[in-house]
């Protein structure tokens, strides 16, 4: 996966790459899996997003994701 520290790169990153694959493919289906709000940009760019647990079984509440 392509990274970033800046908070919206990961979203430009998804972004490259599901036009690539549908330049190719036309017709494609995108997930992506976060657990932090750094996450988000990438997250709402993807037509499955996967919100993981943290490592004591909570979720970050700050990550919403409207669909």
């Amino acid at each position: 996966m392509l990274s970033h520290p800046r908070k919206q790169q990961q979203g430009i990153a998804v972004s490259i790459l599901i036009n690539l694959y549908k330049n190719k493919y036309k017709k494609i289906e995108t997930i992506a899996i976060g657990d932090s709000p750094n996450d988000i940009p990438m997250l709402e760019r993807v037509d499955y997003p996967v919100i993981v647990q943290k490592h004591n079984g909570s979720y970050d509440s700050k990550i919403k994701i409207p669909r």
